[in-house]
């Protein structure tokens, strides 16, 4: 209630989550799921659950390390929030994967000068590897258009 004046029966326990009195002024909170770092001086936590956008985070600089539990955790499972001193360097890192189907150079490369594929170009009877290739021509003062 607004204007109240006992606050003996008010619950101001402090929330789990939030850092000790000796630590408030110099912590970030970063919520993930946790794993294992990449050696031994750090600990990996999750941004997500697909496990594909992480810090790590050098042991030395967590100060404190509060569990959520699943029923109330945005992950959907238990998570963790990790008090870190304030001014650590940490980089967010992101990893992607995708199929070989969608890559840049997928199918026939094409000969020098055209756009068709070197197939195109292979003689018949002849090994690959001794295809022939279109004459490249270069042509200086075109007659055949205004834009020359």
């Amino acid at each position: 209630m607004v204007g109240r004046s006992d606050n003996d029966d008010l619950d101001l326990t402090p929330d789990a989550v939030a850092p000790s009195a000796d630590h408030a002024d110099g912590v970030v909170l970063v919520a993930g799921i946790l794993g294992a770092g990449p050696d031994d001086s750090s600990v990996r936590i999750f941004l997500d659950t697909a496990f594909s956008t992480f810090y790590d985070v050098p042991k030395d600089a967590v100060l404190d390390r509060s569990r959520v539990d699943a029923a109330v955790s945005p992950f959907g499972v238990t998570s963790t929030v990790l008090h870190v001193k304030q001014g650590t360097q940490i980089t967010v890192q992101h990893t992607s994967s995708r199929t070989i189907d969608h890559e840049f150079l997928a199918g026939d490369f094409t000969a020098p000068g055209s756009f068709r594929a070197l197939t195109a170009f292979q003689r018949p009877g002849v090994a690959t590897g001794s295809e022939r290739y279109p004459t490249t021509v270069t042509v200086f003062d075109c007659r055949t258009c205004d834009a020359c």
